[in-house]
């Protein structure tokens, strides 16, 4: 009796539990670890989707790698429904981590805005997922991160992206929130990363909109060999909704600096007599500051502070380290005037300078009778930069 009492318990215990497992193992989910955006043929867009289905063969759970799905529609819903008709198991997007658009599809006025109103919550897509701009269209790009040498998971990948930015300053960090936010407010524009792929060698040194340059670092547009085709550097300016320019690394560089949100990087400058080039690791001394008068014509004035060590600073020769650092400031004072100039003629006004200008204004009213898009296109601004570079000349490394 009693034998029988515990079967009788071990099969109703068993029947919730094996329920339970059936509607929620994970090998019956597909995850949506990207998602890219393109011009569609047929229909308004090709949407593609990274998804990385985790493997239960093993006793560890991998998820190396990703799979392509893609499907052209009218919207990401439309786009979802085709491609899960299609697949062997639902798609989930809790996991998705970066969102990817094309560029010419940036380029056309209301495309990302009506891409961003859709109703990611339905989805459950994390807001700080990042974004980013695709140079050769966000399929290609996708293609380029799936190495099969070395399968990487796009959340690793993340990482390594962000870690990049950080230590280098040519790539900004820009989630899903902050375009958002970005595009929607009417006091300052956006900027998106960049991404590429080196399939086209022959487009090496494309120039950015700033002119032409001997080496410009362009996601996928470097001189390298590695085991993705798939690589990151600079961003594309944004003008409300749409991409009007782009930017290199070293641009990028710059733009940050006034911006406060550089933190550290490396630099090539000329030397003082034209006898070669410096590398300079440059890090921010503390926070730029910025003045802006509301006269006729606006004017604002940028004031950064920049700390540097030389790499080789056995090339300094009879070089003062106050006069390099004098020199330094005044070529990068130069540089970022060509960028603010270029970012003007764009009406882009990714320094922020809008930001402070309505501070300036006690009422909607009289913000938007100021009409600062117009105002903006006659603003004038200057950049004072101060670089102190470390003097390593007596340094010793054995006492």
């Amino acid at each position: 009796m009693k034998r029988a009492l515990f079967l009788v318990l071990a099969f109703l215990l068993a029947v919730p539990a094996g329920g339970c497992l059936k509607t929620n193992t994970v090998d019956e989910s597909g995850y949506v670890l990207a998602i890219g955006f393109d011009p569609g043929e047929t229909f308004a867009y090709r949407v593609s989707f990274a998804v990385q289905k985790i493997s239960t063969g093993s006793s560890e759970p991998s998820t190396d790698g990703f799979m392509l799905f893609s499907a052209e529609a009218e919207n990401l819903f439309q786009a979802i429904e085709t491609v899960s008709a299609n697949a062997p198991y639902q798609l989930s997007f809790v996991r998705t981590a970066m969102l990817i658009f094309d560029q010419k599809l940036l380029e056309d006025a209301g495309r990302l805005s009506s891409i961003m109103n859709t109703a990611m919550e339905r989805l459950r897509i994390r807001y700080n997922a990042n974004v980013f701009v695709a140079l050769d269209g966000a399929k290609k790009v996708l293609e380029g991160l799936n190495s099969q040498e070395s399968p990487q998971s796009i959340d690793k990948l993340q990482e390594h992206f962000l870690a990049y930015a950080r230590d280098t300053g040519m790539l900004p960090e820009v989630t899903f929130l902050m375009l958002y936010q970005g595009i929607r407010q009417p006091t300052s524009d956006a900027v998106i990363p960049l991404m590429g792929t080196n399939e086209d060698i022959r487009r090496l040194g494309t120039a950015d909109s700033v002119g032409e340059t001997d080496y410009a670092y362009l996601g996928g547009r470097t001189a390298t060999q590695t085991q993705l085709q798939t690589g990151v550097a600079g961003l594309g300016l944004m003008e409300a909704d749409r991409l009007v320019g782009i930017l290199s690394g070293q641009n990028t560089q710059l733009l940050l600096m006034a911006t406060g949100d550089f933190q550290t990087g490396d630099m090539q400058l000329p030397l003082p007599d034209g006898s070669g080039m410096a590398t300079a690791a440059v890090r921010m001394q503390r926070a730029p500051k910025t003045e802006l008068a509301l006269g006729e014509p606006p004017a604002a004035l940028v004031k950064i502070y920049l700390e540097a060590d030389l790499l080789h600073p056995e090339i300094l020769g009879n070089t003062s380290t106050d006069e390099l650092g004098a020199h330094f400031a005044h070529l990068l004072e130069q540089r970022l005037q060509a960028v603010f100039l270029t970012c003007r003629a764009l009406g882009s006004d990714v320094f922020g300078f809008g930001k402070l200008a309505v501070k300036k204004f006690s009422s909607v009213s009289e913000w938007e009778a100021y009409d600062w898009k117009a105002r903006f296109q006659g603003l004038e601004a200057r950049f004072e930069v101060s670089v102190v570079i470390q003097d390593y000349a007596s340094r010793k490394l054995f006492q």
